[in-house]
C-alpha cells in the first residue's frame, strides 16, 4: 500500500517541482508568497530564520520565524505550494540542531544564529628545496 502512495507522491511532486535553492535549518531566507486580495494578486515577502522542517514527500513543510515589531511571527510553508513564487537564501547559518524551537524563548540579539564559515582552499603547489637537491647541484 505504501508503495502505491509513494508512486502517486512522486508524480505529484514532479508536477509541482520548482527550482528553489537548497537551504537548511538556521538559514535566513526570504520567501515570496502570492497573496490574493479580492480580484488582485500581489507578491508578499516573508524574511526570517528557518527553524524546522517537517514531513517528507509531497507533504513536506518548513517553518520560518521572524521578529516583527517585537513580536515573534512564525509561518509554515509547504515545499510544493503553488503560492510560493520564489525563495532567496540571504545567509547560511551554522546550527547543531534539527529544530530551533529554543529561539522562541530568546529575546533580542540572542535570537541570532551564527553564520556558516566558508573555507577557501588554494590550488597552488609549492616546491620545497631540500638538502639533497641543493647538495646535488653543487
Amino acid at each position: 500500500m505504501s508503495d502505491i502512495i509513494r508512486e502517486i507522491e512522486k508524480g505529484e511532486a514532479a508536477k509541482h517541482k520548482k527550482a528553489f535553492p537548497k537551504f537548511g535549518i538556521g538559514d535566513t531566507v526570504k520567501v515570496f508568497v502570492k497573496v490574493v486580495e479580492g480580484n488582485k494578486t500581489r507578491t508578499q515577502a516573508f524574511e526570517g530564520t528557518v527553524i524546522a522542517e517537517n514531513g517528507s514527500g509531497i507533504s513536506r513543510t518548513f517553518t520560518v520565524r521572524k521578529i516583527s515589531f517585537d513580536i515573534g511571527v512564525e509561518r509554515i510553508f509547504p515545499y510544493n505550494s503553488p503560492k510560493i513564487s520564489k525563495i532567496e537564501v540571504k545567509r547560511e547559518g551554522y546550527v547543531r540542531r534539527a529544530k530551533l524551537y529554543y529561539l522562541r524563548d530568546r529575546v533580542g540579539k540572542a535570537t541570532k544564529v551564527k553564520a556558516k564559515k566558508i573555507v577557501k582552499t588554494t590550488a597552488k603547489k609549492r616546491t620545497r628545496k631540500t638538502k639533497k637537491t641543493e647538495s646535488a647541484n653543487e
